[in-house]
């Protein structure tokens, strides 16, 4: 998966892109293998680092429109070079695990998601799919309190919501199943807000919150009528604004509803949630060699919780599993 900047995208990381960068010894190769999960937070952090430098100057140059100076264009080419050398670690490093190999194998996982996965998420210390959702700040009933310890992971927050923007940007791709997950969900959320089913939801939101922004206290408030909200996401975003502004109604007299902002994150949340039940399905099952535990909420609801989606490329292994039977995972609630 290429990591773009603008007009002036880096190669997809690979071996053979490494390659050229830099003389891969056996002992570089080893070395990368070796990678404590210390040194691949250390790593991904500079990857990111080096990333944003890079766009941060190139939008600089854009921006000042001088021509082209040879010294500035030695230092961008340095720093991409610098950026595939950090990601090219990544990828050895991922591709070293049985669990890094597959989360790359999926549309929208590079080797440096792949790399901050396995920086991130301990398999020892993290026993159930709940735990490593929680781990990555997707429990709603998670709250930091003044003097506590924050009960989410930042750093593992930020990559989960790098692969969720990712799985959205790739969606339209063939086998792309978290992209196509985010997109089945939307459209579900989109429907259920028009039918109403967030009435309650939005009036208790409305409720508990300080909402200062006009726009988004709009639905909450009730002042778009129903069907508001498919029309609304079938416009781009310079007709949808003048397009709100046309059917507002006064307060009560529409349908309370939930924005499109929080709809998106709800499908979002969804599609990455199916994600890191795979990828701890995985992680659990090729360092354990037996099949993960339950999901709590299957075993809290199996008669509503049926449906069993396995991780790609481990289908024979967890089949003829359901929602009464150890290890199974499922399109996640947001």
């Amino acid at each position: 998966m290429p990591d773009t900047l603008g007009e002036n995208p880096v190669e997809e990381i690979s071996r053979e892109s490494l390659e050229g960068v830099i003389r891969l010894t056996r002992d570089l190769r080893q070395a990368a293998t070796e990678l404590t999960p210390k040194q691949l937070r250390i790593l991904v952090d500079l990857y990111y680092q080096v990333q944003q430098s890079r766009m941060r100057a190139h939008n600089q140059l854009r921006h000042a429109k001088e021509e082209p100076n040879a010294w500035i264009s030695m230092m961008s080419r340095y720093m991409e070079r610098m950026e595939k050398v950090v990601g090219g670690g990544l990828l050895l490093a991922a591709d070293d695990q049985a669990v890094g190999r597959w989360a790359m194998a999926q549309i929208g996982v590079g080797p440096v998601l792949a790399g901050a996965l396995q920086a991130y998420i301990d398999i020892t210390k993290t026993p159930t799919v709940s735990g490593l959702w929680a781990l990555a700040g997707l429990d709603p009933t998670a709250v930091w309190a003044k003097g506590e310890k924050r009960p989410w992971n930042a750093n593992l927050k930020v990559v989960r919501w790098k692969l969720s923007d990712s799985f959205v940007k790739q969606r339209a791709r063939d086998g792309c199943l978290y992209g196509q997950v985010y997109a089945e969900r939307k459209g579900l959320e989109v429907a259920r807000n028009d039918a109403g089913r967030f009435v309650a939801l939005a009036e208790k939101t409305l409720g508990m919150r300080q909402i200062k922004d006009a726009d988004t206290r709009a639905w909450y408030e009730g002042r778009y009528p129903a069907g508001t909200t498919a029309a609304a996401v079938a416009l781009d975003q310079a007709r949808r604004e003048p397009y709100l502004t046309r059917v507002r109604l006064a307060p009560g007299e529409g349908q309370p509803m939930l924005p499109l902002g929080r709809l998106e994150l709800r499908a979002r949340r969804v599609a990455v949630k199916l994600f890191l039940c795979h990828y701890f399905e995985v992680s659990f099952y090729e360092h354990y060699h037996t099949l993960p535990p339950l999901p709590y909420i299957l075993n809290k609801e199996p008669e509503v919780h049926t449906h069993y989606i396995p991780p790609p490329g481990y289908e024979a292994i967890f089949a003829g599993r359901t929602a009464h039977s150890p290890g199974v995972s499922h399109r996640a609630t947001p």
